[in-house]
């Protein structure tokens, strides 16, 4: 299996990266850029979107795990460098080489996060609607 990681120019200018696991990257780059094609977008050059993106760690727990100054208090003794709090559940957003001791301390805390994992997280974001065109890379 190898892995594939593709950069997309939308409408709207908007940009996307998709990671994929493939045993064939030739078919699979095919399909994603029929994908970008048939939605109005096209695949960028390497480099083009990258930039757009930070590398960190999440973290993801549940809103009623604990309230958004509780979990902001801890997430910052445990050395995470954003907390942001919803509805939805708390994102604890720390550098790729501490996820795992600010996972750790908040599992010591609160449990078992729903989530913890490295990201690409974008460094702006826009308001989109869903559509039925998503895709999944697993053939």
């Amino acid at each position: 299996m190898t892995r594939s990681a593709t950069r997309a120019t939308g409408r709207a200018a908007l940009r996307s990266s998709s990671r994929c696991l493939t045993d064939n990257r030739n078919r699979t780059a095919g399909e994603v850029r029929a994908t970008f094609t048939k939605s109005g977008g096209n695949l960028a050059e390497t480099g083009a979107v990258s930039f757009m993106f930070d590398h960190v760690g999440v973290v993801e727990y549940d809103a009623k795990v604990a309230s958004a100054d509780a979990m902001l208090e801890a997430a910052i003794e445990a050395g995470a460098e954003d907390v942001v709090s919803s509805e939805s559940g708390h994102e604890i957003y720390t550098a790729q080489d501490s996820l795992r001791e600010v996972a750790k301390a908040l599992e010591a805390k609160f449990g078992e996060p729903r989530k913890a994992a490295l990201v690409w997280k974008p460094q702006n974001t826009v308001a989109g609607r869903a559509t039925s065109r998503a895709r999944s890379c697993s053939s």
